[in-house]
């Protein structure tokens, strides 16, 4: 690993990392996050410059709550982001 300023840095032991294949790791992880759904989807939508950028009829509410419920499906859990875990 390295820090921003490209030097070596040694103090990690385990870093996760969102992914969109973490059901097929060797170290799948996931955050249940049904309880914050509305939350996830008030920060996206105050970011109304990066979305306007897109070019598309994006809905923030849409976007979110399906992400989140396949990886709901994958964990086992009504919304999930899904992540691998990895030991360095």
């Amino acid at each position: 690993m390295t820090t921003w300023n490209g030097s070596s840095w040694t103090g990690a032991v385990d870093v996760a990392s969102q992914s969109s294949n973490a059901v097929a790791c060797a170290s799948p992880t996931f955050c249940d996050v049904a309880m914050d759904g509305d939350v996830g989807v008030a920060s996206l939508r105050e970011h109304r410059a990066s979305i306007d950028g897109l070019g598309t009829d994006f809905d923030p509410s849409e976007f979110l709550r399906n992400m989140a419920g396949f990886g709901g499906m994958a964990a086992g859990c009504e919304m999930a982001v899904l992540g691998t875990s990895m030991r360095v």
